[in-house]
């Protein structure tokens, strides 16, 4: 009966499966007989060989996997992170916007407002040069009153005359409530128009910080 020899392989699965394969009859002529123990040493050296090729390829492939998840891990983080930078982004170009339409309005009511305010002071001052007059009038009047009349004047030219005066006064006071009231409403159109301004310049920084930040971005 022909010898046989011993041998261990792995299937696909990585399973060891032990092949028995005749001797060939020059190897026969060549060598002695291989006894029991040599096919179990041989058997057993086959199988730790193969055991540690099995061990280092389970490592490898764990260490391998464990890289995988790593990677499939930054992937979706950093799918994460594009998908909120783009969320941002978009809502800055909103913003950014609206800070042009608020800035654009700002600056029509500014404009607004300063035409109320020149318009404001040049009353006001009409109204001062008016007073003035006024006052010189009724100081003339004043003057003609308390001086000694020369020659007849009856009751009636004196009532007149101050008559007269009385209606110059009225006319001051009325000027004057209306100097006061225009110089109010100056004063509450440049107060209004400092705010403005004030809010201007915080929507002008607002609109400057986003398109910084658009364009550390690349967005125009």
């Amino acid at each position: 009966m022909s010898g046989h020899r011993v041998f261990i392989e792995t299937d696909r699965s990585g399973t060891p499966i032990f092949i028995r394969r005749p001797s060939t009859s020059s190897s026969s002529h060549h060598h002695r007989p291989r006894s029991m123990g040599d096919d179990y040493d041989h058997l057993r050296w086959q199988y730790d060989v193969l055991r540690g090729k099995d061990e280092r390829l389970q490592q490898s492939y764990t260490e391998i996997y464990k890289t995988k998840l790593e990677l499939e891990a930054k992937v979706q983080r950093l799918q994460r992170r594009e998908s909120e930078q783009a969320g941002l982004i978009a809502r800055l170009q909103h913003e950014k916007k609206d800070l042009f339409q608020a800035a654009e309005n700002a600056q029509q009511l500014s404009t607004k407002f300063q035409d109320k305010y020149r318009a404001a002071k040049k009353q006001v001052e009409h109204l001062e040069k008016e007073n003035d007059t006024l006052i010189a009038e009724i100081r003339t009047l004043n003057r003609h009153r308390d001086r000694p009349h020369v020659g007849f004047v009856d009751d009636t030219d004196v009532r007149h005359l101050k008559d007269e005066v009385e209606e110059w006064k009225r006319r001051y006071t009325a000027s004057e409530n209306q100097r006061t009231r225009m110089r109010d409403s100056l004063d509450a159109h440049i107060e209004e128009n400092v705010t403005l301004k004030r809010k201007n310049d915080l929507i002008q920084r607002s609109l400057d910080a986003a398109t910084r930040l658009l364009n550390r971005h690349g967005i125009r």
